[in-house]
């Protein structure tokens, strides 16, 4: 025998199934996508500030502390010209400038003008 293999013979042993090569491109390109879309998606799940009761809110806008006021729906979200601070229920009062609240289901009538005063 000269060491050739017939036609319908197979090679045995190792090396005769080859693994396919590793893509580094498609990792790289997966890296730069999640760095692209990454901030957008974790935006969107960000809360606008801190909530508050509606009461609050009504304190801070009687109170002249309203910078800015967004409201969606029944989504209301803002900023306070000045900081105020939220007693949290372990007792640690918690200082915020963002906020966000609900207007209660019974509206308020008074909001719009007071709003725009």
């Amino acid at each position: 025998m000269d060491g050739r293999l017939n036609p319908g013979e197979q090679k045995q042993g190792r090396g005769s199934a080859q693994s396919p090569p590793f893509n580094w491109t498609l990792i790289l390109w997966f890296f730069i996508l999640f760095f692209l879309i990454g901030p957008w998606i974790s935006k969107q799940f960000r809360s606008e500030g801190t909530e508050i009761s509606y009461s609050t809110f009504r304190g801070q806008l009687e109170a002249g502390n309203i910078e800015k006021v967004t409201v969606q729906g029944e989504k209301i979200s803002g900023e306070l010209k000045k900081a105020a601070e939220k007693q949290e229920p372990e007792g640690k009062p918690t200082p915020y400038q963002e906020f966000f609240t609900y207007l209660p289901s019974f509206g308020d009538q008074k909001l719009l003008s007071m709003l725009e005063a």
